[in-house]
């Protein structure tokens, strides 16, 4: 079984499909050859990815007008991340956030929507895909602007930001979430495996403690313990993860 293949949904397509596959450096077929594979990549109005055989096959996209993430961009104020970065107080002081690893991008787009400039990473090359399609397909053209996908890892080379607050989601930290059931973190786990070792979240949180003007941000599952051992200055708690914030300056 091939494990990759980029397929077209129809020929006014075709194109699109042949330059993804070209950045993916995966095959491209049209809608009438598809060979079996693992991941196809489908290529249409909407990006997604059909994943497994086709007895137990299932579909993920990015889609920022789910249900859940609507509902946590109109808690506002109340929602956990968003008080964990600062940005509850009408007189916060947050400009600018750095996400360094948007997965799915449900954070990054719930931060934008609060009205800050949100710069945030992903260094999978399928999944910015996946989000930069997302984030043109939107109607809130004003939240999109705000917020910018870049394709590549911030503290790999020790680049240096400028950003008010740094936040971090060490996807698989402290044994799997049960959000692993979800189709979308079953997906994450096949795909990228284990790309995001304990070694690499802490090599990215000590990068976000020296870039962080304000303050750095960790979501962590409520039974792991604190990265790299250092504890935050305080945590915002809910009832399956937490968020610890490390001030800074």
């Amino acid at each position: 079984m091939t494990k990759v293949v980029v397929v077209a949904q129809a020929g006014r397509f075709q194109r699109e499909a042949e330059l993804l596959s070209a950045r993916l450096n995966c095959p491209v077929h049209d809608s009438d050859a598809v060979p079996e594979a693992h991941f196809r990549i489908s290529v249409g109005d909407t990006l997604s990815v059909v994943c497994g055989s086709a007895k137990n096959a299932y579909n993920v996209y990015v889609d920022f007008d789910d249900m859940r993430i609507r509902q946590r961009r109109q808690a506002g104020s109340k929602d956990l991340l968003v008080r964990a970065c600062g940005l509850h107080k009408a007189t916060h002081s947050v400009s600018s956030i750095v996400d360094t690893t948007a997965g799915f991008g449900a954070d990054a787009w719930v931060l934008a929507g609060t009205g800050v400039q949100v710069w945030a990473y992903e260094r999978d090359r399928l999944m910015y895909e996946l989000l930069e399609n997302a984030r043109k397909r939107t109607m809130f053209a004003n939240d999109a602007a705000r917020l910018k996908f870049i394709h590549g890892d911030p503290a790999a080379e020790n680049q240096e930001v400028a950003a008010d607050v740094i936040y971090m989601d060490p996807m698989f930290s402290g044994g799997l979430r049960k959000a692993l059931s979800t189709k979308n973190m079953m997906f994450l786990q096949e795909w990228l495996g284990s790309d995001y070792s304990l070694d690499d979240q802490s090599r990215v949180f000590r990068w976000a403690l020296k870039q962080a003007r304000n303050r750095v941000v960790v979501k962590r599952s409520d039974k792991a313990g604190f990265i790299d051992e250092l504890k935050p200055t305080f945590q915002i708690m809910g009832k399956t993860h937490r968020f610890d914030v490390y001030q800074r300056g």
